[in-house]
């Protein structure tokens, strides 16, 4: 399907995910025609996933869903994020990467 899936995997990143967060809240997304955001959960035992869903509460510019990944490692968390995506174009992004407004 047409589109980007924004592919986000972490491990205990509660102190790092709300600057990451601020800025996907700011990327322009004119013109794209369908656009998701996936967190990818690699078995943290930190507060992020709480993080992620009050900083995104209410948010309605794209849709985000948090997903579970048991197996360490960074290559797994991002197979679990591309087999649950739904968009053509997908786009890793770290939980320290902060991404211009039009990246």
């Amino acid at each position: 399907m047409k589109g980007v899936s924004i592919i986000l995997c972490f491990y205990n990143a509660e102190n790092k995910l709300s600057e990451t967060i601020k800025y996907l809240m700011k990327l322009n997304i004119d013109g794209i025609e369908g656009i998701e955001l996936i967190f990818v959960d690699n078995n943290s035992n930190d507060n992020s996933c709480e993080v992620i869903n009050e900083m995104l509460q209410g948010y309605s510019k794209f849709p985000y869903k948090i997903i579970y990944e048991p197996n360490p490692g960074l290559s797994n968390a991002r197979l679990a994020g591309i087999s649950n995506s739904k968009y053509d174009i997908l786009l890793f992004c770290d939980d320290d990467n902060w991404l211009e407004e039009d990246y």
